[in-house]
């Protein structure tokens, strides 16, 4: 948060700091029961496929029928947000967004709308210099990739393929041509969700990417196993304490769209069965 006001407060003023209180406001919407009037955050899943097979992925989603958003219908969303003012845009939920042939035309679109969070997450795979460079000459506001791994047999076995050193390449590229470009835009962040399989390289991959990224965040995984099944199940608890009351936030600030055009109130896959 502190580097989003540095940068962005600095970019954009009191207009950005605005959006950000809507954000932390609506995380407390249940405390004080005021809900925002539009969604400070629209969240779009591109295509319902990936380019990798992660093992806490829920691949279910992209075993259905393919599905592309259009371009058109991208268009219309960003002019309708553009015209509700203060909206951020977080782009490839889900499934990897750079599969979409039509992401840099979204972003250019949404950059010239006034959009002023432009968040784009990535496996970094597909992440070339050429593309680094249009992120940044772009002044994408943020660029989130999960790694999960320290080493490539670790990769390999959450990612499903041996892709750890690409990945890393394309990262630091980003970096230095964000530098080279004399840009303190895209906020980079990396992502480490901790498994059995992983647990063990969280140290090694701090220390590894410390002093080269903005930030780095440990995340914790989340079991989607019974999303469709029709019998009753039972949810866990927050934290695993019986009895605390579970409460997400993410209903009253975010509107996610689906690649099939489905939109939810929800950017998990439990909004899948959520459709507006």
């Amino acid at each position: 948060e502190e580097n989003l006001e540095k940068v962005l407060v600095e970019k954009y003023g009191e207009a950005f700091a605005d959006y950000r209180q809507r954000y932390f406001h609506s995380l407390n919407s249940e405390r004080h029961g005021e809900w925002p009037d539009f969604a400070h955050t629209l969240t779009l899943e591109f295509v319902n496929r990936c380019n990798l097979n992660c093992n806490m992925c829920y691949v279910a989603n992209h075993s259905f029928e393919k599905s592309s958003l259009d371009l058109d219908a991208i268009r219309r969303l960003i002019d309708e947000i553009s015209d509700k003012g203060k909206t951020g845009l977080l782009l490839g939920v889900g499934s990897e967004g750079l599969l979409f042939k039509g992401v840099r035309e979204t972003i250019r679109y949404a950059k010239d709308a006034g959009i002023m969070d432009v968040i784009l997450m990535t496996n970094g795979t597909l992440l070339t210099r050429e593309l680094s460079e249009f992120l940044v000459e772009q002044e994408v506001s943020r660029v989130c990739i999960p790694v999960d791994a320290a080493t490539p047999e670790t990769y390999e076995k959450v990612r499903g393929r041996n892709q750890l050193s690409q990945v890393e390449h394309n990262i630091k590229t980003l970096i230095e041509t964000r530098a080279a470009l004399g840009k303190l835009l895209p906020i980079v962040r990396l992502s480490f969700c901790v498994l059995d399989s992983n647990k063990s390289e969280q140290i090694a991959f701090r220390e590894k990417w410390r002093d080269e990224v903005d930030y780095i965040d440990f995340q914790k995984v989340n079991d989607f196993s019974h999303v469709g099944k029709e019998e009753e199940v039972d949810l866990p608890t927050a934290g695993g304490n019986s009895g605390q009351k579970l409460f997400c936030s993410k209903p009253f600030g975010y509107l996610n769209v689906w690649s099939n055009g489905d939109i939810s109130p929800c950017c998990t896959f439990y909004g899948k069965s959520l459709k507006f």
